[in-house]
């Protein structure tokens, strides 16, 4: 049957792209899977599943899919043209011929919605094309129903115009890092709590790379069976060969131009440190013979478009990199909420929101018109390197009590039961500002080319 689903979708992906995606006759990789993840598993099994969403959630849900003895059979993305060919090993293409084609009958191909921030818009093209949720659509919740956040480290060398932790001053928020055994004990209750927990994004406001000992926590999170993502501006000494070799399963650099053009909105780095290290992180890569996907991302302001744009694309080619252009946008969202109260932005604030391709004001009157839908963040549960709980990832300032003083020591249902009756939420929902972030993600990226 799967070889007739293939013919089925013929013309789908471009020829030398397809590779072989029959599904594994056992029940995971123990054999076995208990109560809601075995109903899925019986649900998918014998089925072609296309993810649509190429970036990190597509590439985790596919990962789960792994653990479980599925293969996902190719990756849909509405910028497929602007990226990689292949995902992980599996063909890329636009979901328009895909949701053109629509469902194949009770046991035709899958479509699997990956990303948190863009489902409230992709869901109703789907379903318009015929595909139904539980039957031949599903959401990453349905598979990983949290996302969890564990920053390592409380620090960052650079001082980014549109990043807060850039605009601090030194007094202005306390820093350090989480040891290994916070880490392990942390990575320990997630998956105890969480069996479902597919990833671990080890960064959010700092460099995790500062941290000494990150190789030893992605080698604790790989052994409890938790992916692990990292994201690194790649302007520190480090000893890339030894965080290659434990085994990140994605690896982002964060870039903002080339050349002068990277310096001036990456305050305080150097493009050629960057380059160097890019290059470090490829061979450490191919030696370890890792499996790590690495991924340029690549924010988009008005000054770092054209001639530096190509030549990022042309550095991903040449180290076997993916390449991702997004808006840039001025985060953390306490300094936006604080404009609309009246209050100024910092100058450097200030200077990053003239750069900015969509301006502030678009993006809140188009939040503003999608205020109803729901917050894609409500999911993420953060722990910062002190073992706190803030109550939100998009908030930098700790103003706000966090919903908890020690990870450790609180449920995971309380932790989502403060959250839902924090103030911060409240407020935030009212200002739209819920939905700000989303729409920098979803603007498209054409009207800046």
């Amino acid at each position: 049957m799967a070889d007739d689903r293939a013919s089925d979708n013929k013309g789908l992906f471009p020829a030398g792209n397809s590779r072989p995606h029959r599904l594994s006759a056992e029940l995971g990789p123990n054999g076995g899977l208990d109560g809601d993840q075995a109903d899925l598993w019986r649900r998918l099994r014998g089925r072609d599943i296309f993810l649509w969403g190429a970036g990190r959630w597509g590439r985790v849900i596919c990962l789960r899919l792994e653990e479980w003895g599925l293969e996902a059979a190719g990756f849909l993305d509405s910028k497929a043209d602007r990226l990689s060919p292949s995902v992980l090993g599996r063909p890329l293409s636009r979901p328009e011929p895909f949701l053109a084609q629509g469902p194949g009958g009770p046991r035709g191909p899958v479509l699997i919605i990956t990303p948190h921030f863009f489902k409230e818009s992709m869901l109703p093209q789907a379903e318009a094309a015929g595909f139904k949720r539980g039957r031949d659509l599903f959401l990453a919740e349905d598979f990983a129903p949290h996302h969890y956040i564990v920053e390592v480290s409380g620090v960052c060398n650079l001082r980014c115009l549109a990043c807060p932790r850039g605009r601090q001053t030194p007094q202005a928020r306390r820093g350090g890092f989480m040891s290994l055994k916070s880490f392990r004990a942390a990575a320990e209750k997630i998956k105890r709590e969480d069996p479902l927990a597919a990833n671990l994004q080890l960064y959010q406001w700092g460099e995790p790379l500062l941290n000494p000992e990150l190789p030893q926590m992605i080698e604790e999170a790989r052994a409890a069976g938790l992916p692990v993502s990292i994201s690194s501006n790649l302007n520190v000494e480090a000893d890339l060969e030894r965080v290659a070799a434990a085994g990140p399963d994605w690896f982002r650099v964060s870039v903002s131009g080339t050349g002068s053009d990277y310096e001036r909105t990456h305050a305080g780095g150097l493009w050629a440190k960057v380059l160097a290290n890019m290059e470090r992180l490829a061979r450490s890569r191919d030696q370890a013979r890792s499996r790590m996907r690495i991924e340029v991302y690549y924010h988009l302001y008005v000054h770092n478009q054209g001639r530096q744009l190509s030549e990022a694309r042309e550095i991903c080619k040449r180290f076997g990199f993916e390449f991702q252009p997004v808006q840039a946008y001025l985060i953390g969202l306490e300094e936006v909420s604080g404009q609309l109260k009246g209050r100024p932005f910092p100058p450097e604030a200030q200077q990053a929101a003239s750069l900015l391709n969509v301006t502030i004001d678009q993006a809140l009157l188009a939040a503003r018109r999608d205020a109803a839908l729901p917050c894609p963040a409500e999911n993420v549960i953060m722990v910062d390197w002190d073992l706190s709980a803030p109550v939100c990832l998009m908030y930098f300032d700790r103003k706000q009590p966090p919903l908890s003083g020690n990870f450790l020591q609180t449920p995971l249902a309380e932790i989502k039961r403060r959250r839902k009756a924090s103030p911060l939420c409240a407020l935030c929902r009212s200002q739209a500002l819920h939905r700000y972030c989303d729409v920098y993600y979803n603007w498209p990226l054409k009207d800046a080319e």
